[in-house]
């Protein structure tokens, strides 16, 4: 416990602790509700006025959260409610040792629940233009126990009586202060006037809170930035049933999952071919390929034999085009069957379409299925599902992607360039819900919308081999798009939608807009693209590609601190692309800003496999130091 120079919170010293539950996230305003409704007592208007300060639920309407906020955590909320809300659900609240040894997620001695080094991507505090408020719990990516916002979004309240003094003289095992035991303590709470703990930080605090810092707070205080969560002590019955595990130190042990191994190359191609007659290649045929309006209609009757030769005809057309002819007329990527009807794959790959053909190469005729239109998207999240005429007998299973960890082995399979294919890989970093895994693998553009497979043919990801693909691109990292993420959207299936009035959509407009900035940044007319960067961003302002490759656009304008707000945007919806990290050092190298400079190129170092691949890590971080007087570490980096 504690930390070297932290107020109230040396010395470092060690304690020892039973096995114990905790919440995995803070208490939400949804669950408070159900407590409240069971409890009117402890409503807004009807709780006694010595168990709060005035502001109990200020921003409720009588017994409603506000509207929006139902998975926030709940604030405005004393430690006297608290209390009696971990009580009614059979829990209580912690105390100030199992809150440290929970926060730390396994990562002794560091300063922050996910390390040494500040970064607004990876908890809600305000500083580098965070939001000024909660957010949903879940947010942010968990600490190494898989416990979400133990650093950051609200300060949480714990049991004990505050101490500055405490460390100095606490227990050896169980510390708790100001109480002789916990059962008295929660017995009587509402006898309590002390002041108590608060940890962990808030979305009002100027910089991350260190994991160590100790909050003091009235029992009655109430406030904006004040919430909680709940443990319960593990029985003597549960240590047992817990098996081979060490229940001594149960809090070490990583969050339960179903480890996913593949033990050969055998076990490889096994997957691979189990998966393949649910994986299709989509072949996305620009405007200028397709036929007269006149001819295409005959061709579009649905008729499976002349659908087939039309798109022989226009595949054969396009295959024998000239490389530099066919930028921008059309594309290719993969596609899953994940029920007999449906395929899914990425915006970006069908976006630019006219024409699209989804066919299988399983025999030496391909089989072509008739896409009907659009069932569901993700806009934010580069996703589509599309309706096909004809029906596959083998769709592909989709597993639980929170249940991958880091070191995984995962199996991408895909017909990128219509050639079946199986590209090995690991997780490198695992994202949450809406943000992305980190796979080390290699995928070209072909490969976008292929499947990522656990070892049990399951889905665990949706490949995006464009995502984040910008100057600084790294040639052995991938990203895919969670699974969870894919259900979410599977459960949102609606009626079919032609292409054409899908495309209309400004959301799916965007993408379009983007990639003709691309090609405008791409041809070195870098004011032009940021003007179309402008214009994606105003159709949808979660292209995450977009704010990356606004940003290097504005490098090369010298417009630096344009560059540091789009790439701190970019972190924000995802906080694992190197290019973003690389792109802002490089920005505040020219700010001169080497302090912070190399802040953010020994994170992605210390925390993203791919930096340590880039020519231009190295040259910032060289150039920093050497900036700073090391000119002897400078030269070595160099």
């Amino acid at each position: 416990m504690g930390g070297k120079g932290r107020h109230a919170a040396t010395p470092v010293h060690t304690v020892y602790l039973d096995g114990f539950w905790i919440d995995i996230y803070e208490v939400t305003n949804a669950q408070f509700k159900t407590f409240i409704d069971a409890n009117p007592q402890w409503s807004k208007d009807n709780i006694p006025n010595e168990y709060h300060n005035g502001n109990y639920l200020k921003l409720w309407n009588g017994s409603d959260y506000p509207n929006g906020k139902a998975n926030h955590p709940v604030v405005y909320v004393s430690w006297y409610a608290a209390m009696a809300y971990a009580q009614w659900v059979g829990k209580r609240l912690p105390t100030e040792a199992e809150w440290e040894k929970a926060a730390r997620g396994g990562a002794v001695g560091k300063r922050y629940v996910w390390g040494d080094l500040p970064d607004p991507s990876k908890s809600n505090y305000i500083h580098h233009g965070n939001p000024e408020y909660t957010s949903p719990v879940g947010n942010y990516p968990p600490n190494g126990y898989g416990l979400y916002d133990m650093g950051g979004n609200v300060w949480e309240l714990c049991l004990d009586e505050y101490d500055a003094k405490f460390y100095r003289r606490s227990a050896d095992k169980n510390p708790i202060a100001g109480a002789s035991n916990i059962e008295t303590l929660i017995e009587n709470f509402t006898d309590v006037h002390t002041d108590r703990v608060a940890r962990g930080g808030s979305w009002a605090t100027p910089g991350p809170a260190h994991t160590a810092d100790r909050g003091r707070d009235t029992p009655t205080n109430t406030n904006g930035w004040l919430g909680f969560r709940c443990v319960r002590t593990m029985t003597a019955q549960e240590k047992e049933e817990l098996p081979n595990q060490d229940t001594d130190n149960v809090c070490d042990l990583p969050s339960q999952t179903v480890k996913d191994t593949f033990d050969s190359e055998e076990s490889y191609q096994e997957v691979a071919e189990n998966s393949r007659d649910a994986v299709v290649y989509i072949e996305a045929i620009a405007g200028m390929l397709t036929l007269p309006w006149r001819i295409h209609k005959m061709f579009t009757n649905r008729r499976s034999a002349t659908y087939t030769n039309l798109h022989r005809l226009l595949s054969r057309m396009q295959s024998n085009l000239p490389e530099d002819s066919k930028k921008g007329m059309g594309m290719s990527g993969t596609g899953f069957f994940i029920s007999p009807d449906m395929i899914v794959t990425n915006i970006h790959v069908v976006v630019r379409a006219k024409t699209v053909a989804a066919k299988q190469f399983n025999s030496q005729e391909p089989v072509l299925y008739t896409i009907e239109g659009v069932t569901a998207f993700d806009a934010k999240n580069d996703l589509v599902v599309l309706k096909v005429a004809e029906e596959c007998a083998t769709p592909l299973n989709i597993g639980n992607s929170d249940d991958t960890q880091v070191g995984d082995s995962v199996c991408t399979v895909s017909y990128a360039n219509a050639d079946f294919k199986y590209i090995k890989g690991t997780i490198s970093s695992s994202g949450t819900n809406d943000k992305f895994h980190q796979i080390n693998t290699q995928l070209s553009p072909g490969n976008s919308g292929s499947p990522v497979l656990n070892s049990k043919s399951q889905v665990i990801g949706v490949a995006v081999s464009t995502i984040g693909q910008i100057d600084d691109s790294t040639s052995h990292r991938a990203n895919a798009i969670p699974s969870n993420t894919l259900n979410s959207l599977l459960e949102r299936v609606d009626e079919v939608e032609s292409f054409t009035s899908w495309q209309r959509r400004p959301s799916i407009r965007a993408y379009v807009v983007s990639h003709r900035a691309d090609t405008k940044r791409e041809k070195g007319k870098y004011k032009e693209a940021i003007a179309k960067y402008d214009a994606a961003l105003k159709l949808n302002p979660d292209l995450l590609t977009t704010y990356l490759n606004r940003g290097g656009a504005k490098l090369k304008c010298n417009d630096y601190e344009g560059a540091i707000a789009d790439c701190n945007t970019a972190l924000e919806l995802n906080s694992d692309f190197i290019s973003a990290y690389t792109n802002r050092a490089v920005a505040k190298m020219a700010l001169y800003e080497p302090e912070s400079t190399l802040e953010d190129i020994n994170f992605a170092f210390e925390h993203l496999p791919g930096a340590t691949e880039s020519f231009q890590s190295y040259l910032i971080r060289a150039s920093a130091k050497a900036y700073l007087g090391d000119l002897i570490e400078g030269n070595r980096g160099c």
